[in-house]
Parts: structure tokens; C-alpha cells; sequence
């Protein structure tokens, strides 16, 4: 999983999966400097909670969601379930870059037993990923969300 380092004013505005083995057709050798991407890093151990298990600074590995006979894919945050007629691929935290960041991500939902490359473990915080939490009183109400609370997602296909 890759993004744009999160102190660049520019560049790309998700996080992607990259392959294992990328094939490139035409370039030039050399630092062009236009734009780039840099490794994803689980920002994840606050001293409090700490959901996966001491993954703190490991470069994440993307999920590609492919079911047969499904051609409908939704994310739902605050969620850990489905609705009724779908079905649940996989569940965990929804996840994005920090609020200091420059530059903004998409919101993506990380499995909560989330699979990391093993040996790739750095403090780069190349294209960093945080736990997202309901700011109260802004747009949100409080209750039905909770302030300071790590919502959760759920991956659901039909």
C-alpha cells in the first residue's frame, strides 16, 4: 500500500495497492521530482489502544476484494455488520492520514486483523494511516456517535 507523504501539499489524494512486480513501459532514469509515492505506515499504538497488536510503524499489504457472482461492493464505517441480502467480506477500523497532514486521503476501512510485510517495519512516515474518530458537536450529534472512540467498518458485496 502506498500514498503521498503526508507533509507534500501536492500529489495523489487515496492510498493504492501496488504490485509485487511492477512492469514499466516507457521512462527516463533519473529524478523527474513531479511526484511520488511513498510507503503506507500503521500509525496505531497510542498508549491506549492499541487493536492491532503492536503493528505500530509496519508497512501495510493491501485486500483486493474479488467474489464471484457479486457485482456490488459497498464500505459502511460505524458498522461491523451488513444489511440484510449482503455479505460481509471482512471488518476492522476506519483508517486515513492524520489532521495535521498536508493534503487530505480517502477514508479506507482496514481489516481488523490487518496483514503486514514482514521485515519492512520503519519509522519513514511515508504515507501514514491513523485510527478515525467522531469530532461531536461539528455536523455529528452525540449520542447516537461517540467522541474519542475508533470507528469501525465492515466491507459488505451482493
Amino acid at each position: 500500500m502506498a500514498g503521498t507523504y503526508y507533509g507534500h501539499t501536492g500529489g495523489g489524494s487515496n492510498f493504492i495497492c501496488l504490485p509485487m512486480h511492477p512492469q514499466y513501459d516507457k521512462y527516463r532514469s533519473g529524478v523527474q521530482g513531479q511526484s511520488y509515492l511513498y510507503g503506507s505506515e500503521l500509525q496505531t499504538d497510542t498508549g491506549y489502544f492499541a487493536p492491532f497488536g503492536g503493528l505500530f510503524n509496519q508497512n501495510p499489504s493491501c485486500a483486493v476484494c474479488h467474489v464471484t457472482g457479486r457485482s456490488s461492493q459497498i464500505m459502511i464505517p460505524g458498522h461491523m455488520t451488513c444489511p440484510p441480502s449482503w455479505s460481509r467480506e471482512y471488518h476492522g477500523y476506519l483508517m486515513s492520514t492524520h489532521i495535521s497532514n498536508k493534503g487530505r486521503k480517502e477514508f479506507i476501512c482496514v481489516d481488523g486483523n490487518p496483514d503486514v510485510l514482514r521485515g519492512q517495519s520503519a519509522d519513514i512516515d511515508g504515507a501514514s494511516l491513523y485510527f478515525v474518530e467522531v469530532k461531536c458537536g461539528v455536523g455529528l450529534d452525540c449520542p447516537p456517535f461517540e467522541a474519542v472512540k475508533e470507528l469501525t467498518c465492515v466491507v459488505c458485496s451482493r
